[in-house]
């Protein structure tokens, strides 16, 4: 079992996997050596010997151990519940498909109706405005100097301060 975290090491910048079977006694023990694609044949044969080492002395005697690093794992059993026939593991699953896109002739359609309608949106607002806008400057009547009636804006109406304070007698309440 010793050859296996050499053979996982070797078996590839991609690979790094390897699996064996040995009979022991009655029973046959098959175990699983793997390291990321990241690491080198040196790095992964550190790594698998570090998690052996470590956890060799509690599961001696046991019917299977797993022993996991964050860049590689060891595990060996007495059922081959964990490694089919000793091959490669399983690819990863396949991605699911992409939604479906929206065909570019609906999307065309939108484009050409929803365009239009918030130009005249935009007009209609801004005729709107135009229209309140000529209303506020409203027409008086005033009585003229001869007893017509004269047609006069607001803004026409506005007296200067001297005027103000000459008409009403220095701003007096008592007249």
């Amino acid at each position: 079992m010793k050859g296996l975290q050499g053979e996982a090491a070797g078996s590839g910048s991609l690979r790094k996997f390897a699996t064996r079977s040995m009979p022991v006694g009655p029973d046959t023990v098959y175990a699983m050596a793997q390291c990321t694609p990241d690491l080198t044949k040196e790095q992964c044969i550190e790594c698998q010997t570090k998690i052996i080492e470590s956890v060799k002395g509690h599961y001696l005697g046991k019917a299977g151990m797993r022993a996991l690093a964050p860049s590689c794992q060891f595990h060996y059993e007495t059922n081959n519940l964990f490694v089919g026939p000793i091959a490669e593991p399983l690819p990863p699953p396949a991605l699911p498909p992409p939604p479906p896109r929206k065909s570019n002739k609906s999307t065309m359609i939108t484009i050409a109706i929803t365009v239009p309608i918030g130009g005249v949106m935009v007009l209609v607002v801004s005729i709107c405005c135009l229209l309140r806008r000529k209303r506020k400057k409203t027409h008086e009547v005033v009585k003229g100097k001869d007893g017509a009636n004269e047609l006069t804006t607001v803004e026409s109406l506005q007296f200067d301060f001297a005027t103000m304070q000459a008409a009403t007698n220095d701003f007096s309440w008592i007249w």
